[in-house]
């Protein structure tokens, strides 16, 4: 990068710092993922430390969405709020579980309005595609069948139902 700004091409320096970014973003993210469940796997006595360290991932995955507009980071977000979602359950917080259900389905709808809105056919393709991946891992680390008191209860039902009515 320093060689192209000495050389007074902006366009590469651009290019490589955008790179240099996109690599340590992920680094960071995945980091963070990765202390979230070294917390998590101690078990349910461990399971409000493990939540907050998710939050730690989510509130990083929301800020370099804002910065980077990068789909690719949408998936960190997701996945910190599918994985509060399952220790919240785990430690029988159904109510707080719901809460973060309905907030990834607020920020599904939220990310899909935004690309519908930009004309990105290839995003919106692929996120109807997962839409029902995500929310049957809201409930699936704990619950591995459908048949639970997660995907049977008419909150979690309501979050299916307004994803479905996406276009």
């Amino acid at each position: 990068m320093h060689i192209a700004n000495k050389k007074k091409e902006y366009d590469k320096c651009l290019e490589i710092v955008s790179s240099i970014c996109d690599e340590a973003v992920s680094h960071y993210l995945s980091a963070l993922w990765n202390r979230a469940r070294r917390i998590s796997i101690f078990g349910n006595a461990r399971k409000k430390e493990a939540i907050s360290a998710w939050n730690d991932l989510l509130e990083a995955a929301k800020y370099n969405y804002r910065v980077f507009n990068d789909r690719d980071i949408i998936y960190w977000w997701y996945t910190a709020l599918i994985r509060i979602s399952n220790d919240y359950i785990a430690i029988s917080e159904f109510d707080k579980a719901f809460e973060t259900i309905e907030e990834l389905t607020d920020t599904i709808i939220m990310h899909y309005n935004e690309y519908k809105e930009k004309g990105d056919n290839e995003a919106l393709a692929e996120m109807k595609s997962d839409f029902w991946v995500y929310m049957h891992r809201c409930y699936s680390i704990c619950f591995p069948t459908s048949d639970n008191i997660i995907a049977n209860d008419p909150r979690f039902k309501k979050c299916e139902e307004r994803l479905a009515a996406l276009d």
